[in-house]
């Protein structure tokens, strides 16, 4: 009779070696590396980036010690998201050989490291990933954890309630992860994560521990994205709530349980105003959009208007016709981006007086995103050819910028005493850097991805690994990549599309 113990030849076997150096690179990355702090929020950048770069160039080449012959063999499940991960890595290496900025462009720009070294270890991570690593929930529930301590952590300091000693402190930055947008970059690829497992989870097993844990992140997350301070949030919810429609409309979760997500996301929202009015030590800007939503009645109304419509759907769960219901809710997400439209047109154009950037369609737009695009879309204009078809090589928009003498002075004049690293908007960024062959191939990783998904996939997994992604792109359209949510991202999808090739 066969043993059915495993043999040291499974053990020590090609497969399994590089399952368990990716399982434990997976870990120290989501558990430790969102945590870790090196000397507080005095040179954050650089210490998290040396402690991405090390930890991962280590877990690249064991990977491909242990793993190479599986690595070759895995490619006849070539796929079109492989294809422009391949595309986008070589036009990134044409765009750093051809680039006037090289020193520049290996590491990055001072305190974003988003250069040729960061690009190419989360590419290669991808792949390794993708192809040489067993899909494990737990990996899953380890980063889902990691991130609650995050958000606590930021709810706690955003209150004045520290529980890390730390010698600087300053409300912009939070955490163990520094300047709010930074944790916004971090909150965009995990919050979709665990909301979304939150919503498979009960539609498949009901409510029992698990979902009850769930259920917390969820609240959590919500209370940390009102709390931090960035408007960015209000975007990132947005795509949140698209996603679980489609979700909803591919059976993959229930219609009524998007409405669930918009009772504790309101519930979120009234538990920080709650928390506005018995502590003393919120110390961010209250007239914020932030601000605003967990001061006032908004969101309660929001709230009370969110448990109607989930006793509506709950009632008519078995509608026939719910596909009227689907239409009716884009629609009005169409009419409400038209309205958004029109009133920053007519508050720019002065016939309203809303003093409020995202109603603001010039400069001043998004806390001077605007004029972040207007110097990004200028700069690329006065590109050579070669430059605009390939970039200026990666992580070199501000190098080039201020290499400009008439770009560099306004831009001095329009933030004294700061510095403009990038476009605030992950397209323009990329189409500086990578010029216009790595802006498509960029993109087009996350378009195949997704519409693969869309297409042919049923799986709970996959599809919080896709909601996640399109979430951030949707995110960074007015924020950036950085080593604390692109190199999440990248991770991900090689964890999603590892699941996906174990199914077909």
């Amino acid at each position: 009779m066969k043993s059915l113990k495993p043999s040291y030849k499974d053990i020590l076997s090609p497969k399994a070696l590089t399952t368990l150096i990716a399982t434990a690179y997976l870990l120290i990355m989501f558990v430790i590396y969102p945590l870790y702090m090196n000397n507080g929020y005095v040179g954050i950048d650089e210490s998290k980036f040396k402690f991405y770069l090390y930890t991962s160039i280590g877990g690249v080449l064991l990977l491909l010690l242990t793993g190479a012959i599986l690595l070759i063999k895995s490619f006849k499940n070539f796929n079109k998201t492989d294809g422009f991960v391949l595309l986008f890595l070589t036009f990134t290496v044409i765009s750093f050989f051809i680039s006037d900025y090289r020193e520049e462009a290996l590491l990055g720009t001072q305190g974003w490291f988003m250069g040729l070294v960061t690009i190419l270890i989360y590419l290669f991570l991808y792949i390794l990933i993708s192809r040489l690593w067993d899909f494990s929930e737990f990996v899953i529930y380890a980063a889902l954890i990691a991130a609650f301590i995050v958000y606590v952590l930021a709810i706690l300091d955003r209150f004045s309630l520290y529980i890390i000693p730390l010698e600087v402190r300053a409300p912009s930055f939070i955490s163990t992860i520094g300047n709010i947008n930074w944790l916004m970059g971090y909150y965009s690829v995990l919050t979709p994560v665990g909301v979304s497992l939150f919503l498979c989870e009960l539609k498949e097993n009901g409510w029992r521990i698990k979902s009850y844990l769930l259920l917390v992140f969820s609240i959590v997350s919500f209370m940390a994205g009102f709390a931090q301070g960035s408007e960015s949030v209000f975007l990132f919810d947005i795509a949140l709530f698209i996603g679980l429609i489609v979700m909803a409309y591919k059976n993959v979760i229930r219609l009524k349980d998007v409405a669930l997500i918009m009772i504790l996301w309101s519930l979120g929202a009234q538990i920080v105003r709650f928390l506005r009015y018995i502590l003393d030590g919120y110390n961010y800007d209250s007239d914020g959009l932030c601000g605003v939503m967990t001061s006032t009645n908004i969101t309660l109304y929001m709230l009370i208007l969110s448990v109607f419509l989930y006793w509506i759907l709950n009632k008519n769960e078995e509608y026939k016709k719910m596909t009227v219901v689907y239409k009716g809710i884009f629609i009005s997400i169409f009419s409400l981006l038209i309205f958004w439209i029109v009133m920053g047109i007519l508050n720019t154009k002065g016939i309203l007086n809303i003093d409020n950037g995202l109603l603001k369609f010039n400069e001043a737009f998004g806390h001077g995103r605007g004029e972040a695009y207007k110097i990004s879309i200028k700069g690329f204009g006065r590109m050579p050819v070669k430059n605009m078809i390939f970039g200026i090589g990666p992580d070199c928009l501000s190098a080039y910028l201020y290499n400009i003498r008439d770009i560099a002075d306004e831009i001095v004049s329009y933030w004294p005493g700061d510095r403009l690293a990038n476009a605030h908007s992950e397209p323009l960024t990329v189409l500086v850097n990578g010029g216009i062959l790595g802006v498509i191939t960029y993109f087009g990783i996350f378009a195949s991805f997704i519409f693969d998904t869309l297409k042919k996939h049923k799986n709970n997994m996959i599809w919080c690994t896709t909601l996640a992604a399109f979430t951030y792109i949707v995110h960074n359209l007015i924020s950036f990549s950085q080593i604390l949510n692109t190199p999440f991202i990248f991770i991900l999808l090689g964890m999603g599309m590892s699941l996906k090739m174990s199914q077909e």
